[in-house]
């Protein structure tokens, strides 16, 4: 069973989270009011230093070893948040591989780390914040098109309520990743994806590839066919639409 522990502030729930795995049981969630130094993909700032979002990150510990397809939890739990997020009678979408947008604008970001001592795997955290009761005017300062779920309704959330559905639709199906792989969920991811069909460009890190993305496959990497006729795959990158 999962537990949610609570702080007012931390610099980051990822960080705090990666320092205490030992201390923390697995399926155990660090929530904080504000984070100081809140960080994304590539050591991207995440702006999470107003209160009443989401900013909480997952400790688990699978009793196995460590598996490639740990990757995956990052577009696993995307789709989690996409499906909670319906229930408020908006569609997001998913940019490859675990943004979720709102009619192009982002309002969820998603970081996983894992923790080895030496080669012993100790966990893995996986953060997500969620832009739940920001203001226009907050997020006209952001340097990327952004929104925030009580804009998208013109209605406040309750972000307490937020996190404990999002946390128990994460766990309902967590052990079926575990066992089963991205390619369970795959339709799913999907589904929801806003890239499959459009022509793209993957950052990788330095490097540009472009091409039309024409497939998300079995193990969550994608597929883009370029100019010249050529189908390249990614297991990582940035997706430019």
């Amino acid at each position: 069973m999962f537990k949610i522990i609570e702080f007012e502030n931390l610099a980051s729930t990822n960080k705090f989270s990666l320092e205490k795995i030992d201390y923390y049981p697995s399926d155990t969630v660090i929530r904080a009011q504000i984070q100081s130094a809140g960080r994304g993909r590539f050591d991207r700032k995440w702006i999470s230093d107003k209160k009443d979002n989401c900013y909480i990150s997952f400790i688990l510990k699978p009793n196995i070893k460590y598996r490639e397809n740990f990757a995956n939890l990052t577009q696993y739990l995307s789709i989690v948040l996409c499906e909670l997020i319906c229930q408020f009678g908006v569609f997001p979408e998913i940019k490859w591989p675990n943004d979720v947008l709102i009619n192009g604008k982002k309002i969820a970001g998603i970081l996983s780390e894992v923790s080895f001592s030496g080669e012993h795997f100790n966990g893995i955290v996986l953060g997500v914040g969620v832009n739940l009761n920001l203001q226009a005017s907050e997020i006209a300062k952001l340097s990327i098109p952004a929104t925030s779920l009580n804009i998208e309704i013109s209605k406040h959330i309750d972000s307490d309520i937020f996190v404990e559905q999002l946390v128990e639709k994460f766990f309902e199906n967590y052990d079926v990743l575990l066992k089963e792989g991205f390619s369970y969920f795959r339709a799913q991811y999907i589904s929801f994806s806003n890239f499959i069909g459009k022509q793209v460009t993957i950052k990788n890190p330095n490097i540009q590839n472009l091409g039309m993305a024409i497939n998300v496959c079995e193990d969550g990497a994608i597929e883009i066919l370029t100019a010249n006729g050529e189908t390249k795959k990614f297991f990582s990158g940035d997706i430019i639409l």
